[in-house]
């Protein structure tokens, strides 16, 4: 059962309907329990013995995590308790995907940073290492008019022939719609863009410098009192070598585990409009569409 088959999108329904029944918190834990077990049966039953293992680390971390009066103890024995649940798997097939997500708001600021990452191994070879980080610090001039200060993104996707692309901008944005369960705001502006090409043909340049033309929008639905809905799309407009034009997507379906930890099912669409050829002619995919099952920590 893979991450990114129907099966488990239809395992991982039934196991949060059950989840959400009123029932008595016990039985819930059972459920979550069989669950994993099967899951982990499905796919090799051998593993489920690794999931023994893990259960135990995560029953003794739980016990430490109630008993922890410092803040950053607790952060410590969670991210403990994560690093052994993320390393679980074949030794032949390695895949991590992260999703983190930081935001402080005062009255007149905001600050936002996020990481979104994936990574995966099959046989000793890279199948994908994609790895995308942005911050960005608002200033509002009104309860929905805000002046972006300053907007930052690093991306990395060798499979699109970027080893590293770093974006610096600023932009107006405004509140459409804010009501208790739903913000929808839009966002543009410019910014300055360096991309280095994991490889070039003979004679071209392995990197391009442009201004760039930014706009995007953020979309939050709370569903539920323990699900949201994101949908977030950026799109940049830049010069012919450094792709002409490209865009971010992401529709997110976020579980409340704890205050601190949810559990992400995340769609994500990245386009690049003209991808830079490699050193063998190879002209990388425009399209790059993902499936994300992970954990998310919000602060």
């Amino acid at each position: 059962m893979l991450f990114n088959s129907y099966t488990f999108i239809l395992f991982l329904a039934c196991v949060l309907w059950l989840h959400n029944l009123p029932l008595p918190w016990r039985v819930k834990k059972f459920n979550l329990l069989w669950a994993s077990y099967l899951f982990y049966a499905a796919w090799n039953p051998p593993f489920v013995a690794l999931l023994w293992i893990s259960t135990l680390v995560d029953w003794h971390v739980g016990k430490r995590l109630h008993r922890a009066d410092s803040r950053v103890a607790r952060k410590a024995l969670l991210l403990a308790s994560l690093g052994v649940n993320l390393r679980r798997g074949n030794s032949k097939v390695s895949e991590y995907n992260m999703k983190l997500g930081f935001k402080r708001r005062t009255v007149k600021t905001r600050l936002g940073i996020d990481y979104i990452g994936n990574y995966n191994n099959t046989d000793d070879v890279d199948v994908a290492n994609n790895h995308r980080a942005t911050a960005g610090w608002d200033i509002f001039l009104t309860d929905r008019m805000y002046v972006q200060a300053v907007f930052g993104e690093y991306f990395r996707d060798p499979f699109q022939n970027i080893a590293e692309r770093y974006t610096l901008g600023a932009g107006i944005g405004y509140t459409l719609v804010e009501t208790k369960k739903i913000t929808w705001e839009i966002v543009g502006g410019p910014a300055f863009q360096k991309t280095e090409f994991a490889s070039v043909e003979p004679g071209a340049d392995d990197s391009s410098s442009t201004p760039v033309l930014i706009g995007g929008t953020v979309y939050d639905h709370e569903l539920t009192g323990w699900m949201d809905f994101l949908f977030e799309y950026r799109f940049q407009v830049v010069n012919e070598d450094s792709g002409r034009y490209n865009h971010h997507m992401v529709t997110t379906f976020e579980t409340e585990i704890t205050s601190l930890l949810d559990f992400d099912v995340s769609f994500v669409w990245d386009r690049i409009e003209k991808p830079q050829p490699t050193e063998d002619g190879t002209i990388p995919l425009q399209d790059d569409v993902r499936l994300i099952v992970g954990l998310g920590l919000d602060w």
